[in-house]
């Protein structure tokens, strides 16, 4: 039984009759339904007051590190559209961050794993958002939380009106804040998923002989759909542990033939290119895990643990550049729309110019949004 799925479904149904239960708590408009709150302002007041200085510093660092972000990342979507519309094996770079869907090179998204990741990335870039208003004497209005549909989503609401009123540097500090934040903290998680994995892989006890655990649809080894085999030789030499099999196959290359021998049967395969490597071949297969310690922390709250710091890791930082973007609803393309006047001197001929940037963009995520889901 998915348990992660049926949970999911429960909690979808509890939230849906939470928000016709307090409907008249909640704004719509379209459908986002939008509940606002007090509730963090005060939080934000206190760390820019009792941190100004680091405030200060990271606002203003923020500036610089998002404008060489929202660099990259053009340059990045850019270059791979170009590529994806001459070379079609090329993968789209954009993708959407749903549970259950697929994306290349990326671990499995369960439910929880994608609702505590979107939380957890959203609270950290909104009130980043905040406090660097807060230190810029920005009122904010209110903060809360959102449902597009059944995708949630957080928000800081800064006085617009005073907002204006502030210096280019001010301004620019206060969109910075969220998506710096977001590339900071993606760093920040590195160290406890570090910590995990280290945890783990002492766990592992890579003399044991290695045992398939079932075959990846897409690869050739799928068409045998092999279970609970274990594997004897490759290329008829003798695989005696784990660290025999990573060695063995690490020496092979993608495209290549090979004989896999298991406890069962013979096997003739072609390896493909490993998604984080394509100069390195991957068989299509999932091992059994060779545990010292089998007990229900290893086997199954590591592992789990493991996987939502990587996807915070994941989220936090494709977040982070994805609103970097030069579009009009990212912090990215409010910056931009902040410096193009000196640019272009003429109020006309700015806008003008930013409409047609993100014009373009939202062209180039279409393309890539179209070749994930099969169309080109």
């Amino acid at each position: 039984m998915n348990y992660d799925l049926l949970t999911a479904i429960i909690f979808l149904i509890i939230i849906i009759f939470w928000i016709t239960i307090k409907r008249k708590k909640f704004e719509i408009k379209g459908i986002f339904f939008i509940f606002r709150t007090k509730k963090g302002l005060k939080f934000m007041d206190s760390f820019a007051n009792k941190f100004p200085k680091l405030t200060n510093f990271l606002g203003y660092t923020g500036i610089i590190i998002s404008f060489i972000g929202l660099i990259v990342v053009s340059y990045m979507i850019i270059a791979s559209t170009l590529k994806l519309l001459f070379i079609p094996s090329t993968p789209a770079v954009v993708a959407p961050i749903l549970p259950y869907v697929n994306i290349e090179g990326a671990p499995h998204l369960s439910f929880w794993h994608w609702l505590i990741s979107i939380f957890v990335v959203a609270v950290i870039h909104e009130f980043s958002h905040g406090i660097l208003a807060r230190y810029h004497k920005v009122p904010i209005k209110s903060s809360g939380f959102a449902f597009l549909l059944a995708l949630p989503a957080a928000f800081v609401e800064p006085d617009e009106n005073i907002l204006q009123t502030k210096s280019t540097k001010q301004k620019l500090s206060i969109f910075a804040a969220g998506p710096f934040s977001n590339i900071i903290f993606a760093i920040i998680f590195i160290i406890p998923l570090f910590s995990l994995s280290l945890i783990q892989a002492s766990n592992y006890d890579l003399s044991e002989p290695p045992i398939i655990e079932s075959t990846l649809e897409g690869y050739d080894i799928h068409q045998f759909n092999i279970q609970n085999e274990q594997i004897t030789q490759i290329n008829n030499e003798k695989v005696i542990n784990y660290s025999d099999f990573f060695i063995k196959t690490n020496n092979l290359k993608p495209n290549q033939t090979i004989s896999l021998t298991t406890s069962e049967n013979n096997y003739s395969i072609i390896l493909s290119e490993n998604p984080q490597n394509k100069s390195k071949p991957y068989v299509g297969i999932i091992l059994k895990t060779p545990m010292k310690n089998s007990n229900i922390f290893f086997s199954n709250i590591l592992p789990w643990l493991s996987l939502l710091f990587e996807w915070l890791v994941l989220i936090s930082l494709g977040i982070g550049l994805f609103n970097l973007l030069p579009l009009g609803i990212t912090d990215g393309g409010r910056m931009l729309e902040t410096v193009i006047p000196f640019i272009f001197k003429k109020r006309k001929t700015s806008k003008k110019v930013f409409r047609l940037i993100t014009l373009i963009f939202i062209l180039l995520i279409t393309i890539n949004f179209f070749k994930f889901i099969g169309i080109i």
